[in-house]
């Protein structure tokens, strides 16, 4: 599909299967692409750490003004070591729940902020 942006984690470790996945099972040939640790968690960083919150929108609306794609794609991955670090030690859920609940939120949050492109979380 041409014309999306996708949002995944940055980890070298995963590079190869996430390209693999958007490649084989989403059939994406060019995309857009903000990778940050953990991905879409970015984008709810709002109250932990807004700058980075405040940034990641900021990139993402100049790839959505520029590429106009038609689709965010934003993709999360087992075993996540920005959800494992030791700043989150004190949060109540653990990791892998975190990591849902943030990728859900994002996903939400895209597609209220960006109503012109579909969103898919993974």
């Amino acid at each position: 599909m041409p014309g999306s942006l996708v949002v995944h984690c940055s980890s070298s470790v995963f590079q190869s299967a996430f390209q693999e996945f958007l490649r084989d099972e989403l059939k994406l040939r060019d995309y857009a692409l903000l990778a940050t640790p953990g991905g879409a968690q970015c984008f709810t960083l709002a109250e932990y750490l807004p700058k980075f919150s405040w940034a990641a929108w900021r990139w993402t609306k100049f790839l959505v003004d520029v590429d106009l794609p038609c689709e965010v794609v934003l993709l999360g991955h087992e075993n996540c070591r920005w959800y494992r670090d030791l700043r989150f030690a004190g949060l109540q859920a653990p990791p892998d729940l975190r990591q849902l609940a943030d990728l859900r939120m994002a996903a939400a949050a895209c597609a209220q902020r960006f109503p012109e492109c579909k969103v898919s979380a993974y």
